[in-house]
Formats: C-alpha cells, structure tokens, sequence
C-alpha cells in the first residue's frame, strides 16, 4: 500500500545547537533551512532504545532573519509527512531536529496551523 502525504504546517519552538563535539552545528540557519526531522515512533528497537521517524520539513523564521545557536525561537514549519505521523501533530509534541545523522537541535509544537 502507497503512503499518501500530508502538507502539515506549524508554528513551534526550535533550539539549534552549537557544536560541542557530541552534538549540534558551527553556523545558525536562515529561512529555508531543511533539516530532518526525527519523530519518536512507537517502540525500542533490539537495544532498548527509542526508534524514529525521519520526516520532511522546511523551517521559516518568523521574527528575524538569521537564527543564532542556543536561542530558542518560534518558527513556521511546513512537514510532508504520512497520515500515521500527521496523528502525532499536537500541540507540545517535542521531537529531535537532526542534519544526516548528526542530531543539532530539538523542536516542541505550539499550534498546528493547517493540515491538507
């Protein structure tokens, strides 16, 4: 069975972080910024550790033009994600924002705006 897709757009709370050698980037971001991220999905994996859902998402600053590392900021995000992601849009879901497999930032919901 084909996944159908959902445009999902967001407003949420995003932190980039800065390198400090486990985690996190050297430069901020701009509008525009794509990273992957990752949703927690139901269940561990054979380790006992939480297993995740990449999904599509492309960040849009709302009150400036360069966000700075460390500095939380509410953000406009649009997710292409399936119907079984989408479910998990809700106001105060928290995920991890994630630049291949180099985990940057983290993002907490504070309304969904649309979803088609």
């Amino acid at each position: 069975m084909k996944d159908d897709f959902i445009d999902c757009l967001v407003w949420a709370t995003i932190t980039i972080f800065a390198n400090d050698g486990q985690k996190g980037r050297n430069t901020p971001i701009i509008s525009g910024y794509r990273p992957n991220h990752a949703f927690i999905y139901n269940g561990d994996d054979d380790n006992g550790k939480p297993l995740y859902q990449a999904v599509m998402g492309q960040i849009t600053l709302l009150d400036r033009e360069i966000l700075e590392l460390n500095t939380p900021a509410l953000v406009e995000i649009r997710f292409i994600i399936n119907d079984e992601m989408c479910q998990k849009i809700k106001k105060g879901f928290c995920w991890r924002i994630y630049e291949g497999g180099n985990w940057v930032g983290v993002g907490e919901i504070y309304e969904v705006l649309r979803v088609l």
